[in-house]
């Protein structure tokens, strides 16, 4: 409901409906009110945020809001149970509303699976690790928490993946706010 009310206030065309390919408008349909907007580009959740008032989160928040007060893989504990998350072994293929599932320590729901969520932080090395990505790049934008379609590696509090900050959408990339 907050895209469409932000949408209508400043005119905002996001960059897949500026290309003219599927965006959050075809996703977010009777019904889904309460899911995650999809198909918006790191820029486009930036300017929601802007709009709000908050700010996407860095990745060192991100990973300590998912792993709760406990330090968690997960955030509900340390063994895989994809009961507790909206993942490819659940079989919705596709978003669940917001709060479907459990939350970890700090109150929070849906950080693993359902949307991969944009981070405000570039993709690079954590500060003193000598582990190497090739697609390691300040120009990329981090995103964190798997999707509805991935497996178990893929939702683990340390995994990370990355975009293109101004082009990259999709049907499982979404974003939440900080303050």
């Amino acid at each position: 409901m907050l895209i469409r009310i932000r949408v209508e206030a400043t005119g905002h065309e996001t960059y897949a409906e500026k290309e003219g390919r599927t965006s959050w408008r075809a996703a977010y349909t009777e019904g889904k009110d309460n899911h995650p907007v999809v198909y918006v580009t790191f820029d486009d959740a930036e300017a929601y945020c802007t709009w709000a008032g908050k700010r996407l989160p860095t990745k060192a928040e991100w990973e300590k809001a998912v792993r709760g007060p406990e330090g968690f893989l997960f955030p509900w504990g340390n063994d895989w149970d994809s009961t507790k998350a909206n993942v490819k072994e659940s079989g919705l293929r596709g978003t669940a509303a917001v709060g479907s599932y459990p939350p970890n320590g700090y109150g929070l729901c849906d950080m693993a699976g359902n949307v991969w969520e944009w981070i405000d932080s570039p993709y690079e090395a954590y500060p003193g690790s000598d582990y190497e990505d090739s697609k390691y790049s300040p120009d990329l934008r981090g995103l964190r928490g798997g999707g509805w379609f991935d497996d178990e590696d893929q939702v683990r509090a340390t995994n990370r993946n990355a975009g293109d900050p101004t082009t990259t959408t999709h049907d499982d990339i979404g974003f939440r706010c900080a303050k």
